[in-house]
């Protein structure tokens, strides 16, 4: 079992290709005689992987007079056919019997030297795991999985043991929920240094319902503070088709803070991937620049408008009044050309 690999997790010792359809030509006895079972045994391979629980016969041959039954560490074989070659090859055509039993394919167990040879060792039975305990590792390892899919190391460290310890992927899949009732995880870049990265953009803040603006609340809850704290719950943004995503977009938001569970410090960013870096940047500027031309032609539009014959007294001196305000306005604000384009603007911010 330790150096093993099970019948529904083969992977453990052989190659990803064993689940291919070149597993007969790779792994397979081959030639006409052996050619049939070598097919049988890569279709149950396949038909198992990942069904631990799935319960399949195996076989053993034995002297006639041996006792009855297969026990844990004999030797077994998923096929039949197997089973009387070797019966007859080491007693002789009438001198042996099949014995067969029912097990989980996740007891039985191959070293990798044989696809027809098993080993037979049964897992004591045990009591199922509470459903919350289920439940909170099977989030665990989704946040554990999407951080080393991102090119992170992950490490763990499970219970009273003080020492972090480097998970892959495949690892982090054979956790049982027992082994992380107690563990916490961290997650660093290769060699253990940070890189920083900016985010640009506003920051849209869905940590308390109170401080959620009214249109966000309609838009992407539906106006119910039930369906945001299952949102919360359950890690709602992690699905990319919620309507968080569009409702950023279309509101030029960078990211949004949201509360989450205590491994995760209490809150977590959820940054767009436009919003990152050299992308965000350009984004930016685009919303600034649109923004400073909407606001210089509206100041345009304005002086026009002061501009025109003005008849009466009250008309001068309320236009005096409102060109003083916008004097004062452009002295505690840089102006901006109009005519500044996005190209123009980057290449500002570039050169200092």
């Amino acid at each position: 079992r330790e150096f093993g690999a099970s019948l529904d997790n083969m992977a453990r010792i052989y190659p990803e290709d064993v689940y291919s359809p070149d597993a007969v030509r790779i792994y397979g006895v081959g030639g006409p005689d052996w050619r049939n079972l070598d097919k049988k045994v890569a279709a149950l391979i396949q038909d198992f992987k990942g069904n631990p629980n799935r319960t399949i016969t195996i076989y053993r041959a034995v002297p006639k007079d041996a006792p009855t039954g297969i026990n844990a560490g004999d030797w077994v074989t998923p096929l039949r056919e197997y089973a009387d070659l070797h019966g007859k090859g080491r007693f002789g055509d009438e001198a042996y019997r099949i014995d067969e039993i029912k097990v989980r394919a996740g007891d039985i167990f191959t070293d990798g030297n044989s696809w027809f040879e098993w080993g037979y060792d049964p897992r004591p039975v045990r009591k199922p795991y509470p459903e919350k305990l289920i439940t909170a590792a099977a989030r665990m390892k989704s946040d554990m999985i999407g951080a080393s899919r991102a090119g992170n190391i992950v490490e763990v460290r499970k219970g009273t043991s003080k020492g972090f310890v480097k998970v892959d992927e495949d690892r982090i899949r054979n956790f049982n929920p027992k082994e992380l009732e107690r563990a916490v995880f961290r997650v660093r870049r290769d060699g253990g240094s940070v890189v920083p990265v900016r985010a640009y953009g506003e920051a849209l803040y869905l940590t308390k319902w109170s401080d959620i603006p009214l249109d966000v609340r309609k838009e992407v809850f539906g106006g119910d503070v039930k369906v945001w704290r299952a949102w919360v719950k359950s890690k709602g943004w992690q699905d990319q088709n919620s309507p968080l995503y569009k409702y950023l977009r279309e509101n030029n938001f960078g990211r949004a803070v949201v509360g989450d569970d205590r491994r995760a410090g209490g809150v977590s960013h959820i940054v767009l991937p436009e919003a990152v870096g050299e992308a965000g940047r350009g984004r930016e500027v685009t919303k600034l620049t649109r923004a400073q031309i909407e606001t210089a032609q509206a100041e345009a539009d304005a002086a026009l408008d002061i501009a025109q014959p003005l008849q009466g007294t009250k008309e001068r001196r309320l236009a005096r009044t409102i060109l003083r305000r916008k004097e004062k306005s452009r002295r505690t604000r840089p102006a901006v050309s109009p005519y500044y384009d996005d190209e123009s603007l980057l290449a500002m911010i570039n050169n200092g």
